[in-house]
């Protein structure tokens, strides 16, 4: 209705203003006649002209809009379809999994194995950071193969000990005189140090956790690397279509309508890892890593941050990479 209402002000348009401005009104002479027959055919035929133009110029935009929608889609398509087939532990068959949930599932592993570790580092570079009931376990650990009970040492000393000897290196040896070497603790120092790395793990800096992100990326890349490195160029095809796509905003919501809470948190872990400045700047521009956030999504992340923990590391990274937001 709009559409026709607009055409028949256009057709007539030209006709007011011929009366309107040359005052010229319906006339038996042939001179007007034929003035206004030049007039309007001079209008009309600019008109047409117009007409022509925009209309190739709507087809050419109707058919790269096309286009762009078959390319995004395909592309989705090949995104969502993405699985692997994981062999269960002693049988012959085997069970399917999608790339972002095995590789965040193993991620998680991978730094749970590596949470002793973690407590040791937090102990050798800021030990206060170690809440005092974790504290307490773990000298009761060393108590433990401490037989003279005059020998035994209680949780102050023990920080204090760590806390009089100002450099990591130092810290590091007492800890393994006291503790034991990394392999060649107790069950109970084990336990005791698992639990404090638990607890302890997002309280350290993000420069002392990077490097147990990147031991857990080791070992997801020697079991999915080439299918990883395939879903992170696909997706980077993907975010730079949307970036210069003409229905940029309808793609994005699609995008983000349809990416798993897995694909969230293993684009979360890449970012805290890797420094590809270019696929993270599109991470952080379509705000990909704004859905982390999300409960459902951070319940997927290592011992589940607090949302602060998790806008600190997103901060961190954009310092880290310059992104400006």
């Amino acid at each position: 209705m709009i559409t026709v209402l607009s055409i028949i002000i256009i057709a007539i348009t030209p006709l007011i203003l011929y009366i309107a401005i040359f005052h010229a009104g319906l006339s038996e002479k042939e001179s007007n006649w034929e003035a206004f027959g030049s007039y309007v055919g001079g209008i009309y035929g600019a008109l047409g002209f117009f007409a022509v133009a925009y209309s190739i110029y709507m087809t050419k935009e109707q058919f790269q809009t096309q286009h762009e929608d078959e390319v995004f889609y395909k592309s989705m398509e090949g995104l969502q379809t993405r699985v692997l087939f994981i062999p269960k532990k002693g049988q012959d068959d085997s069970t399917e999994t999608s790339i972002a949930k095995a590789a965040v599932e193993t991620l998680n592993k991978e730094l749970e194995n590596q949470t002793p570790d973690m407590a040791l580092r937090i102990l050798c570079n800021n030990p206060n950071l170690i809440p005092d009931t974790n504290l307490s376990t773990i000298v009761d650990a060393v108590n433990l193969n401490i037989k003279n009970p005059e020998r035994q040492i209680s949780s102050t000393v023990f920080l204090d000990e760590v806390n009089s000897r100002q450099e990591p290196f130092h810290r590091s040896e007492y800890l393994k005189c006291i503790l034991g070497g990394v392999g060649f603790q107790s069950h109970e120092i084990k336990r005791a140090l698992t639990a404090a790395g638990y607890t302890s793990f997002y309280k350290a800096g993000f420069e002392h956790r990077k490097l147990f992100y990147e031991h857990a990326w080791g070992t997801v890349n020697s079991h999915y690397g080439e299918e990883i490195n395939l879903y992170i160029k696909k997706l980077d095809f993907i975010l730079n279509h949307i970036a210069v796509s003409k229905r940029r905003s309808v793609h994005k919501k699609y995008l983000l309508a349809h990416i798993s809470k897995y694909d969230i948190a293993l684009l979360f872990y890449y970012a805290l890892t890797y420094s590809d400045f270019d696929i993270v700047k599109l991470l952080f521009r379509f705000d990909l890593h704004g859905e982390v956030r999300r409960e459902e999504c951070r319940y997927l992340l290592f011992d589940c941050p607090s949302e602060e923990k998790v806008l600190a590391d997103l901060e961190f990274i954009r310092k880290r990479l310059k992104i400006n937001t």
